[in-house]
């Protein structure tokens, strides 16, 4: 470039001293010499013009082929040496601009894969409920491959699009939906608001939290029940003891000399004191059940052939279904196998028909099912089905609670047992129910 300012002042100087020379060569009407003057200096106005726009060209050429974005790193141009050094520059800057278009389109296509291939679900949307973005694990949330607007949620809630147009920025909300295996998802809904081009927009997350919300309410009850039992626990057993003593206190005094009952004060003695050890023994073999809902082993996992598991539960069963007059049906696929603790499944599997079996009590033509099939997600499952009474809407959410029942004698353990085993081996358990028509209980691995 130092050369080139050589040249541009050169020109400018050359034209100046032209210039002058005209002037006086016109005073002293010298006219042939004013002609040949004339011709010099417009050579010298032509040159620099020419000059100078050589260099507009160029950096024309550059600034278009940057906002287009098709700039060639093997750009060389103008081989004159006045313009090796700019040319240079440009060609350098040019290789620069490349590759950091390269490395940005590297990282928007990085981003992009991270944003599909997550498992949680993440949407883009402007202040009128316009997606504007929305990731795979989303749309699979809404049930949708891809949607507009949020009123295209309506049919599945009306209040889906009113909660997430309401949603302010670093509020957490939590949204209820069923996925494509019609199982309960609660999801954890977060939201950040930034602005592009004057534009609002609200960013948010979603994430399905129904599993460490039954994990964390799994472990909560596991405390309390630990904490009671130790304390009934602690309570009941000198009271056992006491009463023994006393009671059998009373019966040796019966007969030794000294001290002397009689007959309906010793018998009603003995009569609340054997009520109160009975009570108390009763009490610590509720406790005693009770704390196996603390003390769920850890899997021993093996492959199991499912076609053997199921055999083995069919067959305990067959005999106590015949008398009740129950339609066993079983779908099974051939070479099925699952890696789990086939005791701990087997207690689960027995749980379920004998729920299922009780359900059909009095029930002409009950029938049970035993379906293992892939869902859609293609993980492992085992349905149990039967036509029996079904479960009452305000019921179904609290079947899993540990002590909870419908019955008049169960022990309200079952289920929630079921449940905690079910979480040993990473999977779940879920149940759909229609009142008078029946239930399914799934088993997810």
């Amino acid at each position: 470039m130092k050369s080139f300012k050589i040249r541009v002042i050169g020109h400018i100087a050359g034209i100046v001293l032209v210039s002058l020379l005209l002037a006086y060569v016109l005073i002293m009407k010298f006219y042939i010499g004013s002609i040949f003057l004339l011709g010099v200096l417009t050579v010298q106005i032509v040159m620099l013009f020419q000059m100078i726009n050589s260099v507009n060209r160029q950096l024309a050429v550059f600034i278009d082929s940057l906002f287009y974005g098709s700039f060639n790193s093997s750009y060389r141009g103008n081989t004159v040496p006045l313009f090796r050094q700019l040319d240079e520059s440009v060609r350098q800057a040019g290789i620069r601009f490349h590759k950091l278009l390269y490395e940005n389109e590297e990282e928007r296509q990085y981003l992009q894969a991270i944003l599909k291939n997550i498992d949680i679900g993440v949407m883009v949307y402007d202040t009128g409920g316009e997606v504007q973005m929305i990731n795979r694990a989303a749309s699979k949330f809404f049930h949708k491959t891809s949607f507009c607007h949020l009123s295209e949620l309506d049919n599945i809630n009306p209040a889906i699009a009113r909660n997430l147009l309401e949603l302010k920025a670093g509020e957490t909300i939590i949204l209820a939906l069923t996925d494509d295996d019609d199982e309960l998802l609660h999801l954890s809904v977060q939201g950040i608001e930034f602005h592009v081009k004057d534009k609002s927009l609200m960013l948010v997350s979603l994430k399905n939290i129904y599993t460490a919300l039954e994990e964390k309410e799994t472990e909560a009850w596991q405390k309390l029940i630990s904490v009671l039992s130790h304390e009934i626990m602690n309570s009941i057993t000198p009271i056992v003891s006491l009463a023994d003593m006393v009671a059998n206190t009373v019966k040796i005094n019966k007969t030794e000399a000294g001290i002397k009952l009689d007959t309906e004060t010793s018998a009603e003695t003995e009569q609340a004191l054997q009520t109160i050890n009975r009570r108390s023994n009763g009490l610590l073999h509720f406790v005693g059940e009770y704390r196996s809902l603390t003390r769920v082993p850890l899997p021993n996992f093996q492959l199991v052939d499912v076609v053997t598991l199921i055999g083995n539960i069919i067959r305990l069963f067959e005999d106590d279904f015949r008398k009740k007059q129950i339609c066993l049906n079983w779908q099974i696929p051939a070479h099925l196998q699952l890696f789990i603790d086939p005791r701990l499944i087997e207690q689960v599997l027995i749980n379920l028909l004998k729920n299922a079996s009780e359900s059909l009590a009095g029930r002409m033509n009950g029938e049970i099912g035993i379906r293992v099939f892939y869902n859609n997600r293609n993980r492992p499952c085992i349905e149990v089905t039967d036509n029996g009474q079904g479960i009452l809407p305000d019921v179904l959410d609290k079947i899993f609670v540990p002590f909870f029942t419908t019955k008049a004698k169960g022990s309200g353990i079952g289920l929630s047992l079921s449940r905690q085993i079910m979480y040993k081996h990473q999977g779940k358990i879920t149940v759909r129910s229609q009142y008078g028509k029946g239930s399914v209980f799934t088993l997810q691995f």
